[in-house]
């Protein structure tokens, strides 16, 4: 039995889109309805990462919201002299998740996600902000991630590649400066790959697109490794699939993970066991500080493929909620049962 997980809805929240559109006071598309009301509140400072004693005056706050069916809801304010903030009158509901965040020079800053307990009503949350650098060097990549699942005799890689830095300001290229200035990681992209995607169908700040893969220009934030995400598919031309991935120069290390239940992989890098991701069962394989230039190469003999339909047959389908303090997704999410080994692909 193969089991396969499509997302058909993906609902995505950027902490710079909600301050931007709060900043300008427009938007491409009509900004959410206020937060769901009640008798709580958040309340808050903008203080500077460097210095968590002083304030940030005139920053602009925003408040998400997202409640159990999914309805959003989006409040600003601005922080006064001390960088203090408040959203009063707010529901204290435990089923709605609020996410706040501020924008300061420009750039997005997180700070945290909110669930209120049961006869909890007031919450408070701290937004550290700091200073931007447009140049840098030493930025170290901790992890690339590649994990790949099949979808009939397509392959389907989602790659990440973790970026950390060791300066206390935050690392931004405005857009204008672009052309004349380094990015801070260049990602390359497999020379065959096709269907470049990123999370929620939209670019992240920062993220361009060159000649040979990906350029990043921040925002980089201090502290905790920052993943840059993204997609790509292979299509398989017959019995065979070949595959090298590029590894950005640097990397500490390189992690493959291959579907259990799918075409075995014949890789030089070390197997080291199984892993479990949203329920489903993969296979690592690691490459421990690989060397400049060096890709990831790895190939399947795929087994012969079917046209009968009947063998499919949707075992669940439920909504799935992913957040963290600057990013949340609403996806709905369907698992379908083949039975047998063989994959099922469309009639020609």
């Amino acid at each position: 039995m193969r089991t396969l997980a499509t997302a058909a809805t993906c609902v995505g929240l950027w902490v710079s889109l909600a301050t931007t559109a709060l900043a300008q006071g427009a938007a491409p598309t009509a900004p959410p309805p206020d937060v769901p009301a009640g008798e709580a509140r958040i309340t808050g400072r903008v203080v500077h990462r460097d210095d968590p004693e002083r304030g940030i005056a005139g920053i602009e706050v925003a408040l998400y919201a997202l409640s159990e069916d999914g309805n959003p809801g989006l409040r600003g304010a601005q922080s006064d002299e001390r960088g203090a903030f408040t959203f009063d009158g707010i529901s204290a509901s435990p089923r709605i998740a609020y996410f706040v965040g501020a924008r300061y020079g420009g750039v997005p800053f997180p700070g945290a996600r909110v669930v209120f307990s049961p006869g909890e009503t007031e919450r408070t949350v701290e937004v550290p902000v700091s200073e931007l650098r447009s140049e840098a060097d030493d930025i170290a990549i901790p992890q690339v991630t590649l994990q790949l699942d099949w979808r009939g005799r397509e392959l389907l890689v989602s790659e990440s590649v973790e970026l950390l830095h060791a300066y206390s300001e935050t690392l931004f290229v405005p857009a204008e400066d672009r052309d004349t200035k380094a990015p801070f990681a260049s990602i390359p992209l497999p020379a065959d790959a096709r269907n470049l995607e990123y999370p929620f169908g939209v670019a992240p700040e920062g993220v361009e697109r060159r000649e040979g893969g990906l350029a990043f220009f921040g925002p980089l934030h201090p502290g905790e490794p920052q993943a840059v995400r993204f997609g790509y598919a292979f299509a398989s031309a017959g019995d065979t699939l070949s595959l090298e991935f590029p590894v950005p120069q640097g990397s500490a290390r390189v992690e493959l993970l291959v579907p259990s239940n799918g075409p075995e992989a014949e890789t030089t890098l070390r197997r080291e066991g199984p892993v479990e991701i949203a329920d489903r069962q993969y296979i690592r394989y690691v490459a421990e500080a690989p060397k400049a230039n060096e890709t990831v190469l790895a190939a399947f003999t795929l087994p012969d493929a079917s046209t009968d339909g009947s063998r499919a047959r949707v075992a669940s389908a439920q909504w799935v909620v992913d957040a963290d303090a600057a990013l949340l997704s609403l996806r709905e999410e369907y698992v379908v049962e083949v039975s047998g080994r063989e994959p099922i692909v469309a009639p020609p």
